[in-house]
This record gives structure tokens, C-alpha cells and sequence, in this order.
């Protein structure tokens, strides 16, 4: 938004409620296109409407509010923590030979919440599985990260690329990424000693070293 767009906005605000007096009104203006600068007028203007039509207590908003009702006008709706659950429920039956396959059909955020294609497969296969326990820790935290990821989108995107910057380089993405090549090695062993039944001992002793040395290296991080 351009700051001549900002003073436009500012206006229809200070319009809709004349008790809106800023002290400075340069000061004022710089420091609203400083947080709406990634922000259209267009939707910073439809935010402001419907804020507008819903406000009932008669205080003017602040940025974050108009930014706030910018993120829920344009982005996609979550799944609901029930909706999710329902997908992982559905993964868990085929998981203990495809956790891998399935975990990658689950949309990002669920990904996020269940952790990796190992808790599917363990689920599936723990003869003292409880769906109440289970579905109570994946909601709980499926809406944490749902409110994580929430916060991420309001931010600016230099700030979101530098929070991926920094994350790509953290050492919990590096553990991640050993697990994500460790439960690959695992799952690849599973399919080949089932699929392959007249020459299990090679290929379950050729993926069990390669299992060792990637632990190896794991608790070398």
C-alpha cells in the first residue's frame, strides 16, 4: 500500500469515527503503511468495511484488526480439528506397511500436528491403541499449529521468509530430516521383505546397514 493510500484510509477511518483524533497525524500515517505496506488498498478497504458493519462497541481499529480481518477474508478455511482427526483416523488403518505413503496424502498442517510417517505407523500397529488418547493429543495439537500457522500469515513476507530461513538452518529440522530418511529406509525394508519373500536375507541385511549407519550419523548432530 502506498502511503498517499494509507492518508486515504486513515480518512474513511477518522470519517467513520470522529472521536479517532491521532496526535500526530504524520507519525500516524508512517506508522500504519510501515504495518500495512505488504497490504492492498483494496483489501486493506474491504477489511475496514466489514470491520465497520460489525463493530457495535464504536472504537476505531487498530492495524493489526484490519490486518487480522485481511488474512480471514483471503485465506482459505482450515480444516476444523475434527475434520483433520478424521483424515488421520483414516491414514492409521493402512499404516502399518504404507505410514510413509500415507502420511504424505495428509495436507500440511495435519503433517505438522501428527509429527511424522513413524507415529502413523506406530499407532497402527500398538495392540494398546486408544483412539480417545490419540485424538485428544493430535487435536490439541493440531490447533496449535493451526494458530501458529495463523500468526505466520499476518506477518509481513520479508518476515516469513527469514523465519524460514532460520528454520531450514535449525538443529530440530536437521533431527527431521534424519528421521525422514531413517523411517524412509524402514518403510522401503517393511514393502521389500513382504514383496519379496524368496530373497529376504539380502535385502533386509543391505537396508539394516544402511538403518545403522544413518543412526550412526543421527547421534552425531
Amino acid at each position: 500500500m502506498l502511503r498517499e493510500e494509507t492518508a486515504k484510509l486513515l480518512m474513511m477511518i477518522q470519517g467513520a469515527y470522529p472521536n479517532y483524533k491521532p496526535d500526530n497525524k504524520t507519525v500516524t500515517i508512517n506508522t500504519w503503511n510501515l504495518a500495512l505496506s505488504d497490504i492492498s488498498f483494496d483489501l486493506a478497504e474491504k477489511a475496514f468495511l466489514a470491520y465497520l458493519r460489525a463493530d457495535t462497541k464504536g472504537f476505531a481499529p487498530a492495524p493489526g484488526q484490519l490486518i487480522a480481518l485481511v488474512h480471514e477474508l483471503n485465506t482459505p478455511q482450515q480444516l476444523n480439528e475434527l475434520e483433520a482427526w478424521s483424515l488421520v483416523e483414516k491414514a492409521i488403518r493402512n499404516s502399518i506397511y504404507n505410514s510413509q505413503e500415507e502420511f504424505s496424502k495428509l495436507p500440511p498442517l495435519v503433517q505438522k500436528a501428527v509429527g511424522s510417517p513413524n507415529v502413523l505407523r506406530l499407532w497402527a500397529a500398538d495392540g494398546s491403541y486408544s483412539e480417545q488418547v490419540a485424538s485428544s493429543n493430535f487435536m490439541r495439537s493440531y490447533r496449535n499449529e493451526a494458530k501458529k500457522q495463523e500468526e505466520y500469515e499476518k506477518l509481513p513476507a520479508d518476515m516469513q521468509q527469514m523465519i524460514d530461513q532460520t528454520n531450514r538452518n535449525s538443529y530440530s529440522a536437521q533431527i527431521r530430516e534424519k528421521n525422514r530418511d531413517a523411517i524412509q529406509i524402514m518403510t522401503t525394508t517393511e514393502n521389500a521383505e513382504i514383496e519379496v519373500k524368496d530373497e529376504p536375507t539380502g535385502i533386509s541385511q543391505q537396508s539394516d546397514e544402511r538403518l545403522k549407519k544413518l543412526i550412526e550419523d543421527f547421534r552425531k548432530i
